[in-house]
């Protein structure tokens, strides 16, 4: 069944507006109606974790776990949030540390307060005996969602008076005295999988969810901590207002890795303001059980880039210096889309709500593609390449390699950073594959104000000069170029600011980049789904329960 939890929250004007909405926070919760043998669970996990490529990777690096790396699991459900430590297979005591709607944390589990969804998330996440992507994780942080919401992500703010955008309390005037005020206080973990959606409440079914509203307390915090938000988009029976978006916030913020299920109930983008989300699927049921195993690819990734996966000194960086871009929140979210593979019908071309033909640079249903981790590792342990050149589109010397990643800045609209690629000969019939990926941030916005997003391009120049492909979305900051049937010979990508498009202050931005020959593997058929069915793939049921909070 669908639980939820509510909390007051403005939707229109600034941050302190009286003006409020009851909102419902749904989670989807499997009954446990067919339970399954446990020969029938091994194959189903098995399947999903070699599917993502956690199989090949472990098999490779057995170190990486995502020890070190502290995480947060958020879950809907009032009181009935705590993920049971035996359900993840995980030490009973010093392993979670559970924040209620109050605040209060504990380090002990309440059976009263168990939520049968959050331990399957976590299994998914970091569970122990061979389930979990991430099991070696350092700690979690199971947080209730209403309080999450208004007190971490939002701040905290709801008593203090209306305050203009220039105050000490707005994070984009003064950061330091924000924090000092309680606005957005940091919080431990670097990854945070929240597998629920944001949905109007049953008093008030006709307002609207304020999506901006949650996009810039999401994005704030992101630009603020480097938090890697992972969130997912919904099982696209419930849409936002007209043109009928089935991307549910917090899925909707920028900075954050918005996931879709592969071969499952899930959302369809575009968002309602045409952005391309998901980013990226996972196999899954639902979008509950697909976003973990992302959180979990993620958990993996930091730590690979704590240890310094990739480094060499010849690049000019201290370790640490290499380790804070390699694990920056942009250079994590690029190395996993740039490392999804794509599935038979995944085009950047498609139909919006409109009826008319939209070209974004993500597939619609599919995002950059379906997870694979051993992908994106791989990319990353390659090693930072940074530009061969930062001025006019011109070359200089060939990268290193044809697959890696940079963590570089765009400042004006007029500067390009070219990385030139010499690509041998191949054999006959063969031929070389791009897939590049650009991320970066929608910078601090006051909160009374609205997201303003600097433009950037990414372009492929071929062995002529020529340009043969280009990703300029005017409302995306992710941008992405996949072409096949690439020939040997020189090739220039480009990173640039669009001149007609907005552009101010410095950008930092991550590149993930992959000439791969031959073309890539194929993705399997979700035929996993099939040994989910025994016990965790049942039908989701639709209806809510709410609680009502009195307004203030």
């Amino acid at each position: 069944m669908l639980a939820y939890s509510s909390f007051n929250k403005a939707i229109t004007g600034s941050r302190r507006s009286s003006r409020l909405a009851l909102l419902a926070v749904a989670v989807f919760s499997v009954p446990p109606v067919l339970a399954a043998t446990p020969a029938a669970q091994a194959a189903a996990d098995a399947s999903i974790l070699n599917q993502i490529g956690v199989t090949q990777l472990a098999a490779t690096h057995p170190n990486l776990t995502g020890a070190d790396v502290v995480v947060a699991q958020v879950e809907a459900g009032g009181n009935n949030f705590e993920v049971n430590p035996a359900a993840v297979d995980q030490p009973s005591n010093g392993f979670l540390t559970y924040i209620g709607s109050n605040g209060a944390a504990s380090a002990t589990y309440s059976s009263a307060d168990v939520s049968g969804h959050a331990g399957m998330v976590g299994n998914f996440f970091y569970g122990g005996g061979g389930y979990g992507v991430a099991p070696g994780v350092e700690h979690v942080y199971n947080y209730n969602s209403s309080y999450f919401l208004t007190d971490i992500v939002g701040g905290n703010n709801n008593n203090m008076p209306v305050l203009p955008a220039t105050s000490i309390a707005d994070p984009v005037a003064n950061p330091t005295q924000a924090m000092a005020n309680g606005d957005a206080p940091p919080i431990p973990a670097r990854v945070v999988n929240q597998s629920f959606i944001i949905t109007p409440s049953a008093d008030a079914p006709l307002v609207p969810v304020p999506e901006s509203y949650y996009n810039i307390e999401y994005d704030n915090y992101t630009d603020l901590y480097g938090t890697i938000f992972v969130s997912g988009v919904g099982d696209g029976t419930y849409t936002q207002t007209f043109p009928n978006s089935q991307i549910n916030p917090p899925a909707t913020a920028y900075n954050s890795i918005a996931v879709g299920a592969y071969g499952g109930q899930t959302g369809v983008g575009p968002t309602t303001d045409g952005r391309s989300k998901p980013d990226i699927v996972a196999p899954g049921s639902a979008t509950s059980f697909s976003t973990p195993l992302v959180s979990g690819a993620a958990a993996l990734l930091v730590q690979a880039g704590n240890i310094g996966t990739g480094y060499s000194a010849a690049d000019g960086l201290t370790p640490s210096t290499y380790a804070t871009a390699a694990t920056d929140e942009r250079t994590i979210k690029a190395l996993l889309l740039n490392g999804a593979v794509k599935p038979v019908g995944w085009s950047q071309t498609y139909t919006n709500a409109f009826g008319g033909t939209q070209t974004g640079p993500l597939d619609p249903r599919y995002g950059a593609g379906v997870l694979n981790v051993y992908n994106s590792y791989q990319q990353l342990a390659t090693g930072r390449e940074a530009p061969t050149s930062t001025g006019a589109n011109v070359g200089g010397m060939a990268e290193k390699s044809a697959t890696g990643w940079d963590f570089n800045a765009i400042s004006t609209a007029g500067q390009a950073n070219t990385y030139d690629f010499n690509l041998a000969p191949v054999s006959p019939g063969s031929s070389y594959t791009l897939t590049a990926t650009l991320v970066w941030n929608v910078g601090l916005t006051p909160y009374n104000g609205t997201q303003s997003l600097n433009n950037l391009e990414l372009q492929l120049y071929g062995p002529n000069g020529e340009l043969i492909s280009s990703s300029a979305s005017l409302v995306d900051n992710v941008q992405e170029l996949y072409l096949q049937n690439l020939s040997a010979g020189q090739y220039n990508l480009v990173v640039t600011g669009i001149p007609g498009g907005v552009f101010g202050a410095a950008t930092p931005y991550a590149l993930a980049f992959n000439f791969q020959d031959p073309t890539g593997p194929s993705v399997p058929e979700p035929s996993v789904l099939a040994l989910l069915a025994a016990g965790l793939a049942l039908p989701l049921l639709k209806r809510l329960r709410r609680k009502s909070e009195p307004q203030s």
